[in-house]
């Protein structure tokens, strides 16, 4: 009976480790209910077949069965699933795991925190994201459209779109002129067409173009730097995570 045990434990292995993650989860999950094998490392090598399978909520639902000796690992998994509280939560049991805390303080928001993680951290790599960060323009949605009020133009230039900032100045500018000639000239009906079908429309458009420019930039922004840490953290916690 041992041997034979063995014989399906040594079965999920081998599909483990020619990369057949989904077979492999069916026969960890089939020795756990027959009492094959110890549930904790059952738990945590299906949480890894999902890990590798990219369905990552149902990694953490296995993870999170596991003791506190695993918080190393379910700290990763709170990390890829962008649940970045509970991936601090996880860290800070460690003590070993200062670089993850600060890159998750950094997606949260909080430069200050991370800039601190990172220095103690000590690492090079996780040092030059968050040098990254403070050197990237980040206007906000509703500061680069207190600057379209202002200025037509103004937030889309923040927002880095220098060709549409100019014809949303032009257009804006070329209606208000049209406004202000149809006014002066008593045109009166014309003047308030142009106002609520052209000027209007332009300057208005502008600031919510703007804003959701540089919302979109911000975002790629960070997309950008968690993919830098994913692929460091996938690398330096290999054999955490493989």
């Amino acid at each position: 009976m041992i041997a034979l045990v063995a014989t399906f434990a040594f079965f999920a292995d081998s599909l483990y480790a020619d990369g057949n993650y989904y077979r492999a989860q069916i026969e960890y999950k089939r020795l756990i209910y027959n009492n094959s094998i110890d549930s904790i490392d059952g738990y945590y090598k299906v949480s890894k077949c999902f890990f590798h399978l990219d369905n990552i909520q149902k990694s953490i639902l296995y993870a999170e069965k596991l003791p506190d000796t695993f918080s190393a690992y379910r700290s990763l998994l709170y990390f890829w699933g962008e649940n970045y509280a509970m991936c601090r939560e996880n860290a800070e049991q460690t003590d070993s795991m200062l670089d993850v805390e600060a890159i998750a303080f950094l997606l949260e928001g909080s430069i200050a925190q991370a800039d601190n993680f990172a220095i103690q951290s000590a690492d090079s790599t996780v040092l030059q994201i968050v040098s990254d960060v403070r050197s990237m323009h980040w206007a906000s949605g509703k500061k680069v459209s207190r600057y379209s009020y202002i200025l037509p133009g103004a937030g889309l230039l923040l927002a880095g779109k220098p060709v549409r900032a100019l014809l949303s100045l032009m257009y804006t500018a070329g209606s208000a002129y049209l406004t202000y000639s149809a006014f002066h000239s008593k045109r009166y009906v014309d003047a308030s067409l142009i106002y609520m079908f052209a000027l209007s429309r332009f300057y208005f458009g502008g600031v919510d173009a703007a804003a959701r420019a540089a919302e979109k930039r911000n975002k790629l922004n960070m997309e950008s730097l968690r993919h830098k840490a994913l692929f460091h953290f996938l690398v330096k916690y290999h054999t955490i995570l493989d």
